[in-house]
């Protein structure tokens, strides 16, 4: 499976549309910081994934992929709660 990085390289080289060049640049302002994804609702995220390329039957495996809970925990600022602490009945 290919990065978002490397789809919007492909895109890059055969855009010609200024809406298009327009769509690869606020892509691209995404990934500078990659916790933008999980802010972005499932169509739009969805929306990105079908103007780059992939196909309908790989989304859910990209979605899970960029926005899994090991991508998740990387994001500044975030605590996560070790389940181990709490026991699995919780509090």
């Amino acid at each position: 499976m290919k990065s978002i990085k490397e789809l919007v390289e492909e895109k890059k080289k055969i855009v010609v549309e200024p809406s298009d060049i327009e769509k690869i640049e606020v892509i691209e302002e995404l990934l500078i910081e990659e916790s933008s994804f999980f802010d972005l609702d499932l169509e739009t995220f969805c929306g990105i994934l079908d103007f780059l390329g992939v196909p309908e039957e790989q989304m859910n495996d990209y979605y899970n992929s960029i926005l899994s809970f090991e991508n998740f925990k990387k994001i500044p600022n975030v605590r996560v709660i070790d389940e181990n602490i709490l026991g699995r009945g919780g509090m």
